[in-house]
């Protein structure tokens, strides 16, 4: 299991590589976030110039709810910033 959950094996395998348990980083956030707990990501998202790492960094906990939101959330966020025509 990885070190980042800390709920059943099968969340990990389900959401692992979903779009909603993406967070974006600047400045090498991803290496110093690596696999750690949220509450240790909590800090690197923080301090992260993008509002959607922001929002993740607020969060209790980050579980299969939360990554099922986020992963609403984004595309509905994508498609009223950059709107086509």
């Amino acid at each position: 299991m990885r070190a980042a959950f800390t709920t059943p094996h099968t969340i990990v395998e389900d959401c692992a590589v979903r779009i909603g348990n993406t967070c974006l980083t600047t400045e090498g956030g991803n290496l110093k976030a690596g696999g750690k707990s949220l509450s240790e990501k909590r800090t690197v998202f923080a301090a992260s110039k993008l509002i959607t790492t922001q929002v993740v960094a607020q969060q209790e906990e980050w579980n299969r709810q939360k990554i099922d939101h986020h992963q609403a959330y984004l595309p509905k966020l994508a498609a009223a910033t950059w709107r086509f025509e």
